[in-house]
């Protein structure tokens, strides 16, 4: 992926998108920076079809940094994402400590807006390239298109497994 990547930014090719003008999350305060963030890899998949898997496969390669789902792009802000994972696992699952970790920061600051938390975690794990595996990214063509929006040339690896795999 990573090799794949560098070969279209020599190229100076970038992945066809669309042009449409996107209208700011519910609850958002502010317009995203103009400045395109650099570009980024979605890791989707549908649920139980061995992403995670991937994931640490992914990360065993010197040039990836893999984390696990963040759902940072559903959010406008760091703290509406806080607040959100928190509600659905708990203070103690140990989601937001994962996050602080990586972003080397002791508290989530609430008001920080979404793109400064990616380029915060691109410049922790520079030169490496960002990987964010969202499978649930795949199922909003809203969220998809503000990647589009938030990125230079974002990179989706889809991930897809046989049905009958995951079928009781």
């Amino acid at each position: 992926l990573a090799d794949e990547l560098s070969w279209h930014q020599a190229l100076g090719k970038t992945p066809s998108c669309s042009t449409a003008t996107l209208t700011p999350l519910p609850g958002s305060h502010a317009a995203p920076p103009p400045a395109r963030l650099p570009s980024v890899a979605f890791l989707l998949s549908a649920p139980r079809s061995g992403s995670t898997l991937l994931r640490l496969m992914l990360a065993g390669h010197p040039a990836l940094h893999c984390l696990p789902e963040l759902n940072l792009l559903h959010h406008n802000r760091l703290g509406e994402w806080h607040e959100a994972r928190l509600a659905r696992f708990g203070p103690d699952s140990g989601v937001v400590e994962n996050l602080k970790r990586d972003l080397r920061v002791p508290e989530i600051d609430a008001d920080e807006p979404i793109e400064l938390t990616y380029r915060r975690l691109q410049d922790a794990v520079a030169p490496k390239l960002l990987i964010d595996k969202t499978p649930s990214y795949a199922k909003s063509l809203e969220v998809l298109l503000s990647a589009e929006e938030r990125f230079e040339s974002p990179v989706y690896v889809h991930l897809v497994r046989h049905p009958l795999a995951v079928v009781d």
